[in-house]
C-alpha cells in the first residue's frame, strides 16, 4: 500500500500489507500539505512498487499546515 501525491506516480511512503490478514499499516502524515491518496497494490515487488498491478484506489485525503507531526492508521 502507498501513499501518493494525488495524480503522481511517485510514492511518498510505502507498506507491505499481508493480504491474508486484515491489511492495516499506519503513514506519516507527509510534511507537505496537499493532496494525496492510497492505492493498494497486488503482488508488489521489493524492487519497484509500480511494477505490481494496482487494485484499489482511496478517494483524496487533504493535508493542511500542521504545527506538529502525526500519524493516521488506515
Amino acid at each position: 500500500m502507498g501513499l501518493y501525491p494525488l495524480g503522481s506516480s511517485t510514492y511518498v511512503e510505502y507498506h507491505y500489507v499481508d493480504p491474508t490478514g486484515e491489511p492495516r499499516c499506519t503513514f506519516a502524515v507527509p510534511k507537505e500539505p496537499g493532496q494525496y491518496e492510497l492505492r493498494y497494490f497486488a503482488s508488489a515487488t521489493s524492487s519497484f512498487l509500480g511494477s505490481a498491478q494496482q487494485q484499489r484506489r482511496s478517494t483524496k485525503v487533504t493535508v493542511l499546515p500542521a504545527t506538529a507531526q502525526s500519524r493516521t492508521t488506515f
